[in-house]
């Protein structure tokens, strides 16, 4: 597995300032680092009249500080900037958005940098005198016209949580190389990128992990995510699972892909063998007058092309180059 994430530079805590790293290492009240989300019931309506914007959220991994959202209708995607204006949500969150002014909008597919940086210019009949004149239905119509600029938004609200639940990752102390008499957490650095960093109560954290954090490092953790993440908090709140083993070891690292994708790997209960025993007591196997009849691509690489969500892994393909430099594509669909 690769560690690469451990190096990963997160601009939610890497853009910090020193005040606000001890708070957060404190876990200190009183500073409000995001704006609370609106009502649901308020947002459904605002959706409706078109004076906010909702789809399904999406965090860049290899460039955290940018975030997408897909909007039915709009062009392009919405473009989220930073963690701030992310409000609190997480990739796959279905999001309520509200567009920022088109001064703040940004061209699309611009070669030239210093030119995508630049507040963009609307055509003369769009012109406005100040950004006052600018309602959120207009940006709508706007966003949904321009081919070249991409809309700016900003999260207002979390709708439907969507996010992945269980990560894997490391544990870290939560202010440099060792654990600090004031630190109340210790930092869980998730694998997948594009996730924050998860504070853990230290009580959870294994023993022996405040006094030599550094005999963790090649620790493999499983952390559940924890939904009460208040706008006070710089990071979300997480519970340790378990020590799956060690990075590096195959079996941690299966067990860690398994739950991460809420795959059941536990044994059939006795029931069932049971069960089986009866049915087949010389035990199952593939009858060979069925694999008389059929073609056998059991040595075939083939993957499943059904969603996370399905109960029946029935559609699948398969790709693989053929000598004369062709690729031939399979479609597998269950009969």
């Amino acid at each position: 597995m690769n560690r690469s994430f451990l190096n990963h530079d997160h601009p939610d805590v890497a853009g910090m300032r020193t005040r606000d790293a001890q708070r957060l290492a404190a876990h200190q009240p009183g500073w409000s680092r995001f704006t609370q989300h609106m009502d649901q019931a308020e947002v459904v309506g605002l959706v409706e009249q078109g004076e906010l914007v909702s789809g399904v959220i999406r965090i860049n991994g290899k460039k955290r500080v940018e975030a997408y959202v897909k909007v039915e209708g709009i062009a392009h995607d919405v473009w989220i900037s930073g963690d701030i204006n992310r409000n609190r949500s997480f990739s796959k969150d279905l999001v309520a958005v509200r567009l920022l002014p088109s001064q703040e909008w940004r061209f699309r597919d611009s070669q030239d940098a210093s030119k995508a940086c630049q507040p963009p210019k609307l055509p003369s009949n769009r012109h406005r005198v100040g950004e006052d004149e600018e309602t959120q239905g207009q940006l709508l119509k706007w966003a949904q016209e321009e081919i070249t600029l991409q809309p700016q938004g900003v999260v207002v609200s979390v709708l439907e949580n969507r996010h992945q639940a269980f990560q894997i990752g490391s544990l870290v102390p939560a202010s440099g190389d060792t654990v600090k008499d004031r630190d109340k957490f210790a930092n869980f650095i998730p694998v997948d990128l594009a996730m924050y960093k998860i504070l853990i109560p230290l009580e959870q954290c294994p023993a022996g992990f405040k006094e030599k954090p550094q005999d963790f490092r090649e620790a493999l953790f499983g952390c559940e995510l924890l939904d009460d993440w208040g706008h006070e908090e710089a990071l979300p709140r997480g519970k340790l699972v378990k020590r799956l083993g060690d990075f590096g070891d195959i079996e941690a690292e299966t067990e860690a892909l398994l739950m991460q994708n809420e795959v059941d790997s536990a044994p059939f209960d006795d029931e069932i063998e049971r069960e089986l025993l009866e049915r087949h007591p010389q035990g199952w196997s593939i009858p060979e007058e069925e694999i008389a009849k059929r073609r056998d691509l059991r040595e075939t690489c083939i993957f499943t092309i059904d969603p996370p969500t399905a109960r029946d892994l029935d559609d699948a393909l398969h790709c693989f180059k053929l000598p004369n430099g062709n690729f031939e594509v399979g479609v597998h669909i269950m009969d």
